[in-house]
């Protein structure tokens, strides 16, 4: 494995979000424990699941929704999270051996120097904070093409293939943030609802 330098670990984990952060610093954490186990890939990525299903604020109607809210967060993201994982436990085993044969160190020594290397994520104003809390971007394009064609929830769920579910086509309306991969759904199933190939910036005027 080889080793970065503490700019390019800095730079990793200034990329991702405060959530991410948490994750990444959960992930460190077990990796400390189990320093023998990290270059199991499928090891790795349970462990990365778990976490995310600890730290994250998921939204979920259901266990099949909650679990693919998951699914996407982390198809989108592991990488990302995975790659400053373990840029963060290469450099912080190379800055801590020295110390291994003259006094040794904990895993309280481990974090902590971790915590040295993190930038955390910028806060939010308020605005921005009420917004990630309540995910609510106002009603959406599709809100209107549904009501121009009288369509309801209940008929893109009925169209739909995929577990669509009514509350998340009303998300969709409203604008309570989806992941790409609902979005993706909401657009096929009012395709097959109305045989018009919509895209997805004409339905909705954010990106997941």
């Amino acid at each position: 494995m080889s080793v970065p330098s503490a700019t390019a670990v800095r730079e990793l984990l200034t990329a991702l979000s405060a959530r991410e952060q948490k994750i990444v610093l959960g992930l460190f954490a077990v990796m400390i424990r189990f320093p023998d186990r990290v270059r199991e890939r499928e090891w790795m990525s349970e462990q990365l699941t778990h976490l995310a299903l600890l730290a994250g604020d998921f939204e979920a109607d259901s266990v099949e929704h909650g679990t693919e809210e998951v699914r996407s967060f982390l198809h989108e993201r592991s990488g990302a999270m995975e790659g400053a994982a373990t840029a963060l436990f290469a450099r912080v085993a190379a800055d801590l051996a020295p110390r291994i044969e003259v006094e040794g160190f904990t895993a309280e020594d481990a974090m902590g120097h971790a915590l040295s290397l993190l930038v955390p994520a910028p806060p939010v104003c308020d605005n921005e904070a009420d917004s990630r809390k309540n995910r609510n971007l106002g009603e959406q394009p599709i809100a209107r093409v549904m009501a121009d064609r009288s369509l309801t929830p209940n008929d893109l769920v009925r169209a739909s293939d995929e577990q669509l579910t009514h509350k998340m086509v009303t998300r969709a309306m409203r604008g309570r943030r989806l992941t790409a991969n609902t979005m993706d759904k909401v657009v096929r199933a009012l395709a097959r609802a109305t045989g018009d190939d919509l895209t997805r910036a004409e339905l909705f005027d954010y990106e997941p």
